[in-house]
């Protein structure tokens, strides 16, 4: 059986563009695209776009840079959220304009993936619609790209046998829209994205939607309106995120060193000067927020105001995209927030910490999604080298410890966050030994052990949370070909420094489980969740092709203009270009 050079499991954002910078960088290499839906996209497959849902992006701000995103071929305008159809209509189209077709294989899953001995990889496949019909594959190289929305995660409930009405996760929002459509009382489990648009669908046509936070949890997600004005500035959150000013108030202390952004950096997160500009200016941004969203005028919303400041704030954050306002249903009482567990069901009721709700329909679970890859990897004494979340050894966790020393000595607002979640990160310390480990992925996207790094077969892509996902797929897709073509001069030979790159891998992944922690609603506990440090993230990855990652012509556009999808236009062929005058293209 003849081996595939490279097969990419998942067809989303990410996988489209592994397989479009590959294809860009090596048009002779075999290409395999393996995904379990009927259609491309991803979580905008045409399966699991619901009623109503627009994306929290607006037009040209999601879409490849090399492939403009039209208007009429979505159904958007100018300014304005996309709707989810739109962003399936523009994957079926960019596939086709990138030749990518020819490689797909949907409707596929991929059961196990097997390590050989001359470090190929042999895949068993199944069909989703006949799942005894079973395959084999032979791959070069594997690209994980099956993203952190694939497998939903459900809760068990004491009583869930007895209750009759419909219980869903967000995940089936669209196969069971008709059937979500008949329930006028429904609880909603969660306060990210995804319950505040079931809250709202529920409410629009007049029923009542109860959405349940725990008190253990992260609370409200932040909501953003579209568009704002800070100080007379009209602005949007994801504009903010990309300009690198307003990045330098993020501690991320990754920037390259002897850099004037790297000074700054620095005296905004350790002198005690700094660190009060830089605690103004989130203190700002969160009154700012709440003022305008007027948590506090109502008693319907004061349960909607978010429990951590903005500096906490992770991509569980969400843009009020709808027809109408959100926070009207919540006055009206047809919206209800409750922070309580749920302590059991019945046959039509929702017990609650805080009361019973009864005459309950229908129940939905916005409960987010199992971190870890669906397939099984063999052998077993692989997956433990794979860097994916696992029980820390207590060899491992001395380096834990002395990465979150070097960080908090960085960034000492780390170790002394909000009320909020300064129990949390106590209680992660003291139980340092005994917690699961987040990504272990270099750079967050391959696993940083000898073996992977020297086989260069494996690499893991979108294992992250960002408000820029086309951007950062752009970069990592293209930081993927480039190390599996051996062309990352830091990783080529004799530069080629283990402890160094485990080192940094524990460095970086430490760094976002303090950064984002679980009770402030962040994921750094399992993989990286990006924000403000989205820009400086990918001039890391920039840095290591060696490209520039200063893209704006001068110093004072780099640092008030905000960075977009056009800066990284043409990115493969400004690389290609960059290794022959190097002289390491061949």
């Amino acid at each position: 059986m003849e081996a595939i050079d490279l097969v990419i499991i998942g067809c989303g954002w990410d996988g489209v563009a592994m397989a479009k910078t590959y294809h860009e960088a090596d048009p002779t290499a075999t290409i395999r695209i393996i995904d379990t839906a009927d259609s491309v996209g991803g979580c905008w497959a045409e399966e699991r776009v619901y009623p109503g849902l627009n994306t929290n992006n607006i037009l040209s701000s999601y879409e490849f840079s090399d492939f403009p995103m039209d208007a009429s071929l979505v159904g958007s305008q100018p300014g304005a959220h996309i709707p989810g159809e739109g962003v399936h209509r523009y994957f079926c189209e960019a596939v086709r304009y990138f030749d990518l077709e020819r490689f797909l294989l949907l409707q596929t899953k991929v059961e196990t993936a097997t390590l050989r001995d001359d470090d190929l990889w042999q895949l068993s496949l199944s069909s989703i619609s006949s799942p005894t019909s079973k395959s084999t594959m032979i791959a070069r190289k594997l690209v994980i790209a099956t993203g952190l929305t694939s497998e939903p995660f459900m809760p068990l409930f004491e009583g869930q046998e007895s209750f009759q009405g419909l219980r869903i996760h967000s995940k089936e929002l669209k196969p069971r829209a008709e059937d979500l459509s008949k329930c006028q009382n429904v609880v909603v489990i969660g306060g990210n994205k995804s319950a505040w648009d079931v809250c709202y669908s529920v409410a629009r046509r007049g029923g009542k939607a109860h959405m349940v936070m725990r008190p253990s949890g992260g609370g409200p997600s932040w909501v953003w309106r579209r568009r704002f004005k800070w100080f007379g500035w009209q602005t949007s959150l994801p504009r903010l995120t990309a300009i690198r000013i307003f990045s330098l108030f993020d501690p991320w202390p990754f920037i390259e060193k002897g850099t004037i952004w790297s000074s700054v950096r620095d005296f905004l997160h350790q002198s005690t000067l700094g660190l009060a500009i830089t605690s103004t200016f989130w203190r700002l941004l969160g009154q700012h927020l709440c003022r305008i969203n007027g948590y506090r005028d109502h008693e319907g919303t004061e349960k909607l105001e978010p429990w951590a400041s903005t500096y906490w704030m992770g991509n569980s954050l969400s843009t009020l995209n709808y027809p109408s306002d959100w926070f009207e249903f919540a006055k009206s009482g047809n919206i209800q927030a409750h922070h309580a567990d749920v302590v059991s069901l019945s046959e039509n009721s929702v017990n609650l910490t805080d009361g019973l709700i009864e005459h309950v329909d229908g129940l939905v679970c916005c409960t987010g999604w199992n971190a870890l890859p669906p397939i099984d990897f063999q052998p077993p004494e692989t997956r433990e080298l794979l860097g994916i979340p696992q029980k820390e050894l207590q060899s491992e966790a001395m380096h834990s410890q002395k990465a979150r020393t070097w960080i908090l000595d960085k960034c000492p607002q780390l170790g002394n966050p909000s009320r909020a979640v300064k129990s949390v990160v106590t209680e992660e310390k003291a139980a340092l030994k005994e917690r699961t480990t987040p990504y272990r992925l270099y750079r967050y996207v391959v696993p940083s052990c000898e073996h992977f790094l020297a086989a260069k077969n494996l690499a893991f892509i979108g294992i992250n949370f960002s408000l820029h996902t086309v951007i950062l797929a752009q970069a990592q897709a293209l930081w993927i070909t480039a190390f599996f073509q051996d062309k990352l001069q830091h990783m080529r030979g004799s530069a080629l420094d283990h402890k160094q790159i485990s080192h940094d891998t524990i460095l970086q992944s430490e760094y976002q489980e303090l950064r984002r922690p679980k009770i402030a609603g962040g994921a750094g506990e399992k993989f990286a969740d990006l924000v403000f440090d989205s820009i400086p993230y990918v001039d890391l990855l920039l840095r290591d092709l060696g490209l520039e990652a200063s893209r704006k012509g001068s110093w004072w556009r780099d640092l008030v203009e905000p960075y977009s999808l056009r800066d990284y236009k043409g990115l493969v062929q400004e690389w290609m270009r960059s290794l022959k005058k190097r002289g390491v293209f061949e």
